[in-house]
This record gives C-alpha cells, sequence and structure tokens, in this order.
C-alpha cells in the first residue's frame, strides 16, 4: 500500500513548488483545455433573474420582476390568493406583464420568506430542499439526478449512495453559511448543485458486491483518497465553466477558489504536473492568480486580475 504524507503536518516542500510553478508559468503553452467554453452569465435554461418563490413542498411557483435572486418561500394558498387580487400582472408559466408587476411582487415579497436553518435540519425541509434542488436540476437538463436532505460536516451540498443509488443531498450545513448567501441566492444554490452534478456524473462506478449483484462505489473525491483532489478538481471545473458562476458574488467565489488551491496543494504531493496544469486551467479561466497554495483552505490567497 503507498503512503501519502499528509500535507497538513509538513508543507515545507509547497513553497519551493509553488515558486517553481510561478517560475514556468510565462511560459506555459496555452491549451484550449485551459480556457474552457466561453463564459457567460446568460443562463442557457430559462432561468432569469428575480426573486425564485416556492412553496413548502418545493414546487416552483414564480419569478418576480427584479428583486435580489432570493429563493423565496410561500404557502400555496396566500400565492393563490395574492395573485388573484393581481391577476392583469401574472401571466402564463410565470412571465412577468408590467403594468402593476411592483405591486405584486412587493406583496408577494412581503408574505413569504427565505430559507432558514431550520428548514436545513427538520421534518418539511426534506421536502423543500429536495424539490427546490431537482427544480433547478431539471432546469439544467439533469433531471434524472435526485435530490435529497443530508447532514455533512463543512459541506454545502455532497454526493453519497443510499439505498443502492446516487444522490445528490443539500446539506444541514448549508444553513449555517446564510452570511455568504449561499443558503438563499438562487445563483449559488445552483452552481454548488452543479458541482455536486459532476460528482454525481462522474465519480460513481458499478461494481459487483459478494452476492454478484451490481451496486455503486464512490471513487473517492476526499483529499485523503489516492486521486480523490483531482477528482474534487473535476467538479470545481465543471462549476466554474458553468454560466451561474458569472452570478455568484465575489466572497463566495473567493471561498471556492481557497479550497480549489488547497485540493491543488494535495494533488502536488501525488502528481506536481497535473498540479501545475490544474493552477494554469483555474488562473486562465477564472481571471486570477493563486498568490499562496497551502493544504489550509484559510491560508490560501487568490489575487483577481
Amino acid at each position: 500500500m503507498k503512503t501519502y504524507r499528509n500535507p497538513t503536518k509538513t508543507n515545507s516542500h509547497w513553497p519551493d513548488w509553488y515558486r517553481e510553478q510561478n517560475l514556468k508559468q510565462a511560459n506555459h503553452p496555452e491549451s484550449e483545455t485551459a480556457k474552457g467554453p466561453p463564459s457567460s452569465s446568460e443562463s442557457t435554461s430559462g432561468i432569469r433573474d428575480g426573486n425564485d418563490y416556492f412553496n413548502e413542498n418545493g414546487q416552483y411557483l414564480y419569478t418576480d420582476c427584479g428583486g435580489k435572486n432570493e429563493i423565496r418561500i410561500i404557502d400555496s394558498t396566500t400565492f393563490d390568493q395574492i395573485t388573484a387580487l393581481h391577476s392583469q400582472t401574472y401571466g402564463p408559466n410565470g412571465i412577468c406583464l408590467a403594468d402593476d408587476v411592483t405591486e405584486l411582487d412587493k406583496y408577494l415579497y412581503a408574505a413569504s420568506r427565505n430559507l432558514t436553518a431550520t428548514d436545513f435540519r427538520e421534518g418539511p425541509g426534506d421536502h423543500l430542499l429536495g424539490g427546490i434542488g431537482r427544480y433547478y436540476l431539471r432546469k439544467e437538463g439533469k433531471s434524472d439526478i435526485p435530490v435529497g436532505m443530508g447532514s455533512s460536516m463543512g459541506s454545502a451540498a455532497f454526493t453519497t449512495i443510499e439505498e443502492n443509488r446516487r444522490i445528490v443531498n443539500v446539506s444541514t450545513n448549508f444553513g449555517d453559511l446564510t452570511d455568504s448567501n449561499l443558503a438563499w441566492n438562487k445563483y449559488q444554490m445552483i452552481n454548488t448543485l452543479i458541482h455536486e452534478a459532476g460528482h454525481f456524473e462522474r465519480h460513481y462506478e458499478v461494481a459487483k458486491n459478494a452476492e454478484g449483484e451490481d451496486t455503486y462505489q464512490s471513487r473517492g473525491t476526499d483529499a485523503s483518497v489516492p486521486g480523490g483532489s483531482g477528482r474534487h478538481l473535476e467538479a470545481y471545473w465543471d462549476q466554474v465553466n458553468h454560466w451561474s458562476w458569472q452570478r455568484v458574488d465575489r466572497e463566495s467565489q473567493e471561498y471556492d477558489l481557497q479550497v480549489i488551491a488547497m485540493h491543488i496543494a494535495y494533488l502536488s504531493l501525488e502528481d506536481r504536473a497535473k498540479a501545475t496544469d490544474w493552477v494554469h486551467k483555474f488562473e486562465e479561466k477564472c481571471g486570477i492568480v493563486f498568490r499562496k497554495m497551502t493544504s489550509r483552505k484559510t491560508e490560501n490567497v487568490i489575487e483577481w486580475k
């Protein structure tokens, strides 16, 4: 069994490697894979700006004509009452019809609420969060991905195996991240789900169990697993290439980029060439420079070009 050095105990070689990769950067040949698809903040799935309204079961109801791009929760009866009073402004498929739309949106917003920590921890939230997650993934053409609610320390969302099926879970930890908008901003919810969809589609394989039955097995995405950081970087690559990345606030982008730098640091212990390649790909795609990369996320420094 090959032993992997724990970078949290020592990373004395890392500054040398980091300086080495920075010296090489100027001469690094530009590749098509480093560019990724054209960056765009426009949705390719019909999702538009505005607050999205869902009922308590996570069923999509309406998108208003402005606001902060929040995920709002309102009970169906109240929603029906308000839209009946202002029916002239509410068209098919949640399309705004102008005239009195500001008044309609004002009433809907006042009668609704944001997601709360309770939604991420108690019974009804299971249906609520699962419904919201499935709605956004369906809009992105990923209707076959099941979404539930689970608990994972330090993760906003995670993919796992439950009853021999792959499932994306919106984590109870989401409810602890409201200060960084993760719990209620719809673009950050979408972008996080795209990351998990990458794991769902790439990093699980079917294998035979002891009884000869087909079972799902994870290829491993934890940094402590050989190859795990590389697989995690693939999911982050999906994330930064998705249109929603351009709509995520800068603070949350920096958080993700610090985690990306951490995984590159872990990967450098296994394969420095691959780690270097990921450095250039993310720097080129995201318009940043990794000024410091260590196995400790909070120590990593990102500079925007």
